[in-house]
């Protein structure tokens, strides 16, 4: 698989970490327990369902769809006012200042949005913690597109540093899911900077973390498309080179397609059709299992998502060459 920055394993991964339009309000408040023993995060696999175009067989399925919607509750908040009022006495931001906040994300005012925050630096907060190291990265990644490239020294340095502010994150709050998501995207996308060596020390920790935030919050979209493009890029490498990486380094273990499928439906259940990188590997996840009127049906949903973002543009991109590759006819 290669498409953004080229030349890396993992650049699915790393170039998700804008997190589209799904993983940027879902830490408002967390209710979900977390159902597994400390640091033994577990997904339960259960059998993959149907979709349009494929024969039930004799079995039914019952998909139920939760959309959590939260925009007309940051119009309203906007709408009242342009900056919500500032926290007097407690470090941890009111929801109508974190909805702010997420708003200022989503309509990908960085700028704005850094500037912002800065009144905030001093403030120990996990939500504040992750969502500067978050809007950092963007900023950095705005600086070019080759950044694991330019000033490659200064780059580890300066992720590293965001990496910190994840850390000091989990430390003040273990069970924020968005601090274990953002921990994934950020630990690989400095391992990457590092180099082939580093990046895959860190499979481990990101694959750690992203079920971890899973296992908090089922319903963070995000996590559940890079867990499952994780496994998608580690079942796609050639045999030799698995061999290779077992011989040095420690890979995450049991890993099937069939996992990674039901990570990326649950994905379109939490969000449907709102992001073409998840229709995309849905239906490329479907192709691997042989399944095909499934596989078609997705890809065909992937080419037909309005582009937002660059990242969009080259999953779009990858969509039809893999249709026209497999899906002549």
């Amino acid at each position: 698989m290669t498409h953004g920055y080229r030349g890396n394993l993992l650049t699915m991964i790393t170039r998700y970490a804008r997190c589209g339009k799904r993983a940027c309000t879902l830490v408002s408040s967390y209710s979900v327990k977390d159902r597994t023993q400390k640091n033994t995060p577990v997904i339960t696999r259960t059998y993959t369902p149907f979709c349009e175009g494929e024969s039930h067989s004799g079995r039914e399925h019952e998909q139920s769809s939760k959309i959590y919607w939260t925009g007309f509750l940051v119009a309203g908040i906007l709408a009242a006012s342009t900056e919500p009022e500032e926290p007097t006495t407690s470090d941890d931001l009111p929801p109508e200042l974190l909805e702010y906040l997420d708003n200022l994300y989503n309509t990908r005012q960085y700028v704005d949005l850094n500037n912002f925050m800065q009144r905030y630096t001093n403030l120990n907060s996990a939500d504040v913690l992750w969502r500067r190291a978050r809007v950092q990265w963007e900023l950095l990644k705005q600086e070019g597109q080759d950044y694991n490239v330019l000033n490659r020294k200064g780059r580890v340095s300066q992720m590293q540093e965001l990496e910190n502010l994840i850390d000091q994150a989990l430390a003040l709050d273990e069970k924020n899911s968005s601090a274990h998501l953002w921990k994934a995207i950020l630990s690989n996308a400095c391992s990457t900077l590092a180099g082939f060596k580093k990046q895959f020390q860190n499979l481990k920790t990101m694959e750690y973390h992203l079920r971890r935030a899973i296992n908090l919050d089922p319903n963070q979209a995000a996590a559940n498309t890079l867990l499952g493009s994780l496994y998608m890029n580690l079942l796609d490498m050639p045999l030799l080179i698995r061999v290779f990486v077992n011989l040095f380094w420690e890979m995450p273990e049991e890993y099937y397609y069939e996992d990674a499928l039901m990570l990326f439906l649950k994905a379109e259940e939490v969000a449907p059709k709102t992001s073409i990188e998840n229709l995309f590997m849905t239906g490329k996840a479907y192709f691997r299992l042989d399944r095909t009127p499934c596989a078609k049906h997705y890809l065909e949903l992937a080419m037909a998502q309005p582009v937002v973002t660059n990242e969009d543009q080259a999953f779009l991109e990858e969509a039809k060459q893999f249709y026209k590759t497999n899906f002549k006819s």
